[in-house]
């Protein structure tokens, strides 16, 4: 179980109501109203299905993205780019960690802001993805 939903404020039902939190004990949940009947889905298991539609996108991918972290924070050394890379080799031990400490500050504004939102059904099946797209993306 899960104890803060990190994609809080993004999820949305199929008919395009936004789907609150619950949280009962130590234990958060994304609420599904089903007709009036409060659906509670463990907020970890929709999460993780989100966290894997980003990491399928990163696989294949490190060396180029290890390069666009590196210029976005002016790091280039060798040492730096090197932790870049290893991050996104080792992205599953990252992710746990992030699900232990928490979703890092301001991820859900940042991606609400960038258009980003999903779409799941009453058992927390993602049945939509709205994912933004980098700019000059096109494939002409």
């Amino acid at each position: 179980m899960a104890n803060k939903a990190f994609f809080a404020g993004l999820i949305y039902d199929e008919n395009e109501n936004l789907i609150e939190t619950a949280t009962i004990g130590n234990d958060t949940f994304y609420v599904v109203d089903d007709y009036g009947f409060k659906r509670h889905i463990d907020s970890r298991e929709v999460d993780e299905k989100i966290v894997r539609l980003f990491t399928d996108q990163i696989n294949g991918n490190e060396e180029y993205l290890a390069n666009a972290a590196a210029n976005m924070t002016g790091k280039t050394d060798l040492f730096s780019m090197a932790m870049f890379k290893n991050s996104l080799l080792n992205i599953d031990k990252e992710i746990e960690s992030m699900f232990r400490q928490g979703p890092p500050p301001g991820l859900s504004e940042f991606l609400g802001m960038s258009g980003f939102k999903v779409n799941i059904d009453l058992h927390g099946n993602i049945t939509n993805v709205n994912m933004p797209t980098a700019a000059g993306g096109s494939d002409e």
